[in-house]
């Protein structure tokens, strides 16, 4: 079994994720592919070879969440997963 974080819940509340990278103690951590404003060209990062060092696979996708924690009334937790095409056709 192999665990790798993306998020960190502190009671209620979803931490940032310059305050996760803080608290994680040497937990493993899942790559950061991009930093920075969302745009539409950001969900072709799902394709691709993973990232993982030594990794020999494709990747399953990626998740897609703002620095700054946030809630949207629609869909509640601002925090989506891409699902990478070539996984999907598997």
């Amino acid at each position: 079994v192999f665990f790798a974080g993306f998020a960190m819940l502190r009671g209620n509340t979803w931490l940032d994720y310059d305050e996760c990278q803080v608290l994680r103690d040497g937990l493993p951590w899942v790559p950061l592919l991009w930093r920075g404003h969302m745009h539409r060209g950001i969900v072709a990062l799902a394709d691709g070879p993973s990232t993982w060092r030594d990794a020999h696979h494709i990747r399953e996708g990626i998740v897609i969440q703002p620095a700054i924690e946030r809630v949207c009334p629609e869909i509640g937790r601002v925090c989506l997963k891409c699902v990478s095409n070539e996984y999907l056709a598997k």
